[in-house]
């Protein structure tokens, strides 16, 4: 599992407009449907390694079993509020960022695994730009804390999931994105426009 946030990078505002609006929030159906078949699928797992322990290493099994024990239903309902919270915060590292630099206008969009954050800069290869991305690649790390709460180690697991797998430099990602940065401030920017305008 792993939440692939698109950073959109806008044209800037006119002066007229700088003025910087509430953040705007959308939830679509589709983000309801992915925490549900989560939770449901967490849930199923759960059942079955009650009675069938995972054959891993004694450190993994253990791991395993406490982030899954309780009843099912209680295990589906953890994992579907982890998985909630941890894209919750991690779009709203991205917003709250894009609004701390500047951006005069800020839409999250959560919608299954794949959120999006968009925002305007007027300099999109900028260091304010890394701020926007890293700060919600790391948003979720807020969570780890959960792992020492009974029955709420499922909240630490997905946020440590989520920072792991944004940070990877793959297309759609927040590394992808710190990638295009890297690259394009490296390298002369005639060689690279035509290919990293694709990126965000």
């Amino acid at each position: 599992m792993g939440a692939l946030s698109t950073a959109t990078v806008e044209a800037p505002a006119p002066a007229a407009e700088v003025a910087q609006a509430p953040i705007r929030w959308r939830v679509t159906g589709a983000f309801f449907t992915t925490i549900s078949v989560w939770g449901a699928a967490m849930g199923l797992l759960s059942a079955a390694t009650a009675h069938r322990p995972f054959s891993a290493s004694p450190a993994v099994a253990a791991l395993a079993q406490k982030a899954l024990a309780g009843p099912p239903l209680l295990a589906a309902a953890v994992w579907a509020l982890a998985l909630a919270l941890a894209l919750t915060v991690h779009e709203a590292g991205h917003a709250l960022m894009a609004r701390r630099v500047g951006s005069p206008e800020v839409e999250v969009v959560l919608g299954g695994l794949h959120g999006r954050t968009a925002y305007s800069l007027d300099d999109p290869w900028s260091l304010r730009r890394v701020l926007v991305v890293l700060s919600g690649a790391l948003a979720p790390a807020i969570l780890l804390p959960f792992a020492w709460a009974p029955h709420l180690m499922p909240v630490a697991v997905v946020g440590a999931l989520l920072v792991g797998i944004n940070l990877i430099p793959m297309p759609m990602s927040d590394g992808g994105h710190l990638l295009a940065v890297a690259i394009h401030r490296l390298v002369p920017e005639e060689s690279t426009a035509a290919t990293l305008t694709q990126v965000v």
